[in-house]
């Protein structure tokens, strides 16, 4: 072909005219699809980097666990009287052994940081609304001359502002174990608890002075019930806590209450108790299930 016959290049393929029609009219609609596509990655992109944020968020519990580290460090760093005030609620209860205002004491003393007191929660439970939490872990409290060790046990309440203050606080002293495991937990809501007893009445009625501790502590103890005592280990689950219970059989304790507090399916008792020939003070942690208050801590100081 001579390049002066050349022709002008045309499209070799032809669309029916009809085609050609509904190709225009399908654009829109193309358009309408790709933009709610792009919505829907966009959409769903935002969901999944929320859902990545939650799952990095600490739980309540674990929040407890910190806010409890972060007392101990305040503590070293500033001592004991003056880390308490910073740390307790206006109304905190401190047992020595007998349950008393913690704030009125605290603020009679001189502040020092010549005893160097630490701790480390290791077990922490919080209540099905996040505004009541209890922490128990071993401390160790170290003077110029001497050392000494146990466990404490802490109520905590959450503050209008969403921090955390200390409710009560009591201490035992023992041996601490070696592998003791963080095991850090918040109770969920059940269909099946029914009606919240009231704490105090249950807890007076359990503790008949007629009957023996070894019968009330099985009628009220769970498996994952923890007590704590003065010069003993701490009594976790209910093969090491039973020996405990065997040495309650013969003797009997008359309470008199303070004070106790309830949120969701946890709440707390406090106050003291006698044989008849001492008085101690006492800590309880309860938690509600099917109806019933089950015990989850129990520390007697002094006993």
């Amino acid at each position: 072909m001579k390049s002066g016959d050349a022709k002008p290049f045309t499209n070799c393929f032809h669309l029916p005219a009809d085609s050609a029609k509904s190709s225009a009219q399908s654009a829109p609609r193309l358009s309408l699809i790709m933009r709610h596509f792009r919505f829907s990655s966009t959409l769903f992109a935002a969901s999944f980097l929320s859902l990545c944020a939650k799952a990095d968020e600490p739980s309540v519990a674990q929040i407890v666990a910190q806010t409890e580290r972060a007392f101990s460090a305040r503590c070293s760093q500033i001592g004991i009287r003056d880390s308490f005030l910073e740390y307790f609620a206006a109304d905190a209860i401190r047992f020595t052994p007998e349950p008393r205002l913690a704030r009125p004491d605290l603020e009679q003393e001189s502040s020092s940081t010549k005893v160097r007191l630490t701790w480390e929660p290791k077990i922490v439970r919080v209540a099905s609304t996040s505004q009541l939490a209890v922490s128990t872990g071993p401390y160790v409290l170290q003077t110029a001359t001497n050392k000494s060790c146990g466990y404490y046990l802490s109520v905590w309440k959450q503050q209008t502002d969403g921090g955390w203050k200390v409710a009560a606080d009591i201490g035992v002293s023992g041996p601490l174990a070696s592998d003791l495991a963080d095991d850090f937990q918040s109770y969920q809501d059940a269909s099946d608890q029914g009606g919240q007893a009231d704490l105090l009445s249950y807890e007076r009625e359990q503790f008949n002075p007629v009957l023996d501790l070894e019968h009330i502590y099985r009628s009220v103890a769970s498996p994952e019930t923890v007590f704590e005592r003065d010069m003993q280990s701490l009594q976790t689950g209910q093969a090491e806590y039973a020996v405990f219970l065997y040495l309650q059989k013969t003797k009997r304790t008359k309470l008199t209450q303070a004070r106790g507090s309830t949120s969701g399916h946890l709440g707390f008792t406090y106050g003291t108790q006698s044989d008849g020939n001492s008085s101690v003070g006492y800590l309880r942690v309860w938690v509600l299930r099917q109806s019933r208050w089950l015990l989850i801590f129990d520390v007697a100081a002094g006993a």
